[in-house]
């Protein structure tokens, strides 16, 4: 199948009718007696659509990624569209609690009697750009979130899958209204017009870093607040003190995590960084397992290839260029299909090795023995510091508690590798190189709307505004700073102090509103 560009010409004028359906949406709720129970109609009803557009084309979407990279269709099941549902149906399901404004407890005496809330409301148009490697989850899941929030989607998914983006493009087209969603079909000129359009309210990224910085580079232009979902090499840590008998265990969690889709994931295990006394046993174990995870490799076995022939002629040079020792499963047939490697446990490396230079994402698992807990933790901040995931194999609470204080990291799983992604409840995201932002559940609601504080005064309370209000006199700074500035509950020593102030302030505040009352009704 084909991938037919969107003209670039067309993109601004794409841009400015999806803006313009979030205003013509915004008008029409507002004409409602209830516009927010309006607006969540309308939002549950599209995520209803997205749903089953997705779920009733399943089998399609499974054929359309193996065409393009030959995806393990177990990988894409367990990986993509059962994450994806799972996502959306929790916004379902979550969306009118959440669409709801929250009820704050101001703690400063000046509301003390005011009713404060935060109602979060919808951005407007926004921008989703996704990449090749779970196109279908990375995709539809950020586009999902923005329709929870009440947004119009702009989303431009990637060139480099073209079966799948075609196919989505004509399912979501057909079953999801366009006044909630435009495709833009393209490569980097239809990118970067994209990204240097005004319009957008929000702009949502996933892939390089690089192309990232660029993102945010443009987006800072007109001031455009971004999500930037990127990744880095998220190193593995198996400690002195792990215990030998979990190894064969963690082991297949490693490379699970290192193999899976080829490697072709944001937060693969990248990295092995391991005592020397766990390497002996950690090579006896490697070739075992991986042999009974790849009995047999070869055209036939459901195993994910490289996305291009680029990507492998790449990733094959850096393996060639590589000082380690390869151990690949015993039986690899002569020819595999095309662009696809083999997965490579790759020991002896040392930290200036091709495999070490930068993000594999390739089915590559280097390890580098260490001597030092510091200074492999200073190894990792020099070389590949704030990774998008970060794995810890340990028995050593001190130790996990070393490694966690000191790397930084957008996440960090003990014991396991990969799936905290899958985590409805949690949020996802990366610091500095390997993102900005966050998303999954509840925060990808916070991702695609606006926190807007809403205050109510009421006109009872006005005999206590005098002290704000012209004239202003010497007495009422100090009345002022006596009922409503905070005092420290410690003294200059740092010692405790018994607070009198919350009893005093509730005292004459009390004491106001009776007198207000009073003369409310002697009036």
């Amino acid at each position: 199948m084909s991938l037919q560009y969107t003209c670039v010409d067309d993109i601004d004028e794409i841009v400015k009718t999806s803006k313009a359906s979030f205003e013509e949406r915004q008008v029409e709720i507002s004409k409602f007696k209830s516009p927010r129970s309006q607006d969540l109609k309308l939002r549950l009803e599209v995520l209803k659509s997205l749903y089953y557009s997705v779920k009733d084309h399943e089998a399609e979407i499974i054929e359309a990624l193996l065409k393009d990279f030959k995806r393990s269709k177990h990988e894409t099941v367990i990986m993509e569209l059962v994450v994806l549902y799972n996502s959306i149906l929790q916004y379902i399901k979550k969306l009118p609690q959440w669409i709801k404004p929250e009820k704050i407890k101001e703690s400063s005496a000046l509301f003390m009697f005011s009713n404060v809330s935060v109602d979060r409301i919808s951005l407007g148009s926004v921008l989703v750009i996704s990449p090749f490697n779970y196109p279908v989850l990375l995709g539809l899941e950020p586009v999902a979130a923005a329709f929870a929030g009440g947004n119009s989607v702009v989303w431009k998914p990637s060139e480099l899958v073209p079966n799948t983006s075609r196919l989505l493009e004509d399912i979501l087209t057909s079953e999801v209204s366009s006044k909630w969603l435009k495709v833009v079909q393209g490569a980097v000129a239809e990118t970067t017009r994209l990204i240097q359009n005004p319009s957008f309210d929000k702009i949502f990224y996933t892939g390089s870093t690089k192309v990232g910085a660029i993102v945010a580079q443009e987006a800072a232009k007109h001031l455009t607040p971004y999500t930037l979902e990127l990744g880095g090499k998220s190193p593995v840590f198996i400690t002195e003190h792990f215990s030998q008998s979990n190894m064969r265990a963690a082991l297949k969690r490693i490379f699970f995590g290192a193999f899976s889709n080829s490697g072709q994931t944001c937060v693969a295990s990248d990295y092995v960084i391991v005592h020397e006394s766990q390497i002996k046993l950690i090579k006896e174990l490697s070739k075992d397992v991986l042999d009974e995870f790849w009995p047999l490799l070869n055209k036939e076995t459901d195993y994910t290839c490289m996305v291009h022939e680029t990507a492998y002629e790449g990733a094959k040079k850096k393996l060639e260029r590589t000082n380690g020792t390869k151990v690949q499963p015993s039986n690899v047939a002569a020819e595999l299909s095309k662009n696809c490697l083999p997965p490579t446990v790759v020991f002896d490396v040392e930290w200036n090795d091709s495999l070490m230079k930068e993000e594999n994402f390739a089915p590559f698992l280097p390890f580098v023995t260490y001597v030092d807990l510091d200074d492999a933790i200073e190894k990792v901040n020099h070389y590949h510091k704030n990774p998008l995931a970060m794995y810890i194999f340990s028995a050593d609470k001190h130790e996990t508690e070393l490694i966690m204080t000191r790397v930084k990291s957008g996440a960090c799983m003990i014991g396991d590798t990969l799936v905290h992604v899958a985590a409805q409840d949690a949020p996802f995201g990366g610091v500095r190189q390997s993102g900005s932002g966050s998303y999954h559940g509840k925060w990808s609601y916070s991702a695609f709307t606006h926190e807007r504080t809403v205050i109510r005064q009421p006109f009872w309370t006005e005999l206590m505004n005098g002290v704000r209000n012209p004239p202003y006199t010497p007495s009422k700074p100090k009345m002022a700073q006596a009922f409503i500035e905070s005092k420290p509950n410690f003294n200059r020593d740092g010692s405790t102090k018994v607070e009198y102030k919350k009893l005093v302030v509730h005292a004459v505040s009390g004491a106001l509103v009776a007198l207000g009352i009073y003369k409310l009704f002697q009036s």
